[in-house]
């Protein structure tokens, strides 16, 4: 449990400094929230179920990360698009997980 709770409490802090550059950083109050609540919502369901899965690990997270992508960019739409452009939000939730995707082969 500890190891998923660093990872947990990295993946917030690269997407929130990720979302904080793209979106208006004077409303980082929001930003914690949206990130809180994104990750919230995806990384405990990807951390359990995907060594379960079937298949190969690295087309699992492929596929798994893509999923992810597409809840938390329908989330974030959904309950954010009245305070930022939905552009920089697709754009946010893309190269946060692309970010946070690449650093899984760090370790």
């Amino acid at each position: 449990m500890s190891s998923y709770l660093f990872v947990f409490t990295l993946n917030l802090a690269v997407e929130y400094v990720i979302a904080l550059a793209i979106l208006d950083a004077r409303f980082w109050k929001r930003i914690i929230v949206m990130e809180l609540l994104l990750n919230l919502a995806t990384h405990p369901l990807l951390w359990w179920a995907l060594p379960k899965l079937p298949g190969t690990y690295l087309v699992n997270l492929f596929g798994a990360e893509i999923l992810v992508a597409v809840v938390e960019i329908s989330l974030a739409l959904l309950f954010f698009r009245a305070h930022f452009k939905r552009a920089r939000i697709v754009a946010a939730v893309l190269v946060a997980n692309l970010v946070t995707f690449l650093m899984t082969f760090m370790f």
